[in-house]
């Protein structure tokens, strides 16, 4: 199904290991790179998909540490 969906998709992004981007409060890039997908998905949203890859537990960090991330992100598998 996901090769069907990106197939009719002119632009998708996966970000593999995106569990490294859970926010530490030291690294700021973490929260700027997390900031650019959420602009980027409003942007571009019936002409993208982005797909996030990682460990379920720190996936799940991310989607608590930001509110929009659990809105702009339609589909969540575990």
């Amino acid at each position: 199904m996901l090769q069907r969906l990106i197939f009719f998709l002119p632009l998708y992004h996966i970000i593999d290991e995106a569990h490294a981007l859970t926010p530490d409060g030291q690294n700021s890039f973490k929260q700027e790179a997390i900031d650019r997908l959420i602009t980027l998905s409003d942007e571009l949203r019936n002409d993208i998909a982005i797909i996030l890859d990682g460990y379920s537990q720190p996936m799940k960090k991310i989607l608590q540490a930001n509110d929009w991330l659990s809105v702009v992100f339609l589909l969540i598998l575990y």
